[in-house]
């Protein structure tokens, strides 16, 4: 099944686009995708002090590799899903404990391309 994080997700967005890989270029993969994400969410937090607030941290002055560093302080894992432009910060114990493919998997599965809607 398809695990829905969406109550624990302290972010969600699309990036724009998803890569797909395993092995060597999974691990690829997903340093890019939670790259984009990063800056993503640097830019979101840069340009609301609101939501910079509940990340604890003061807008305009946020770099991507402060989210890395947030993400690793709080055990934060990127969640990509299955529709393979959505991304979600999420816990990363609870992350690991589904069992799923998520949206590198289904990359890899070829049911969808990057960006696009699937092609079954």
């Amino acid at each position: 099944g398809v695990p829905d994080f969406s109550p624990v997700a302290k972010a969600q967005f699309e990036i724009e686009y998803m890569l797909g890989g395993t092995g060597k270029h999974g691990t690829k993969a997903r340093t890019i995708n939670f790259k984009q994400a990063d800056q993503k969410l640097t830019e979101q937090l840069n340009n609301s002090p609101e939501l910079a607030s509940k990340f604890g941290m003061t807008p305009g002055k946020i770099k991507a590799g402060d989210i890395a560093d947030y993400r690793e302080e709080y055990k934060l894992t990127w969640h990509e899903l299955n529709d393979v432009k959505t991304i979600q910060l999420v816990p990363s114990e609870i992350n690991g404990k589904f069992g799923h493919l998520g949206g590198v998997g289904e990359i890899n599965a070829g049911a969808f391309k990057p960006g696009e809607f699937a092609n079954k």
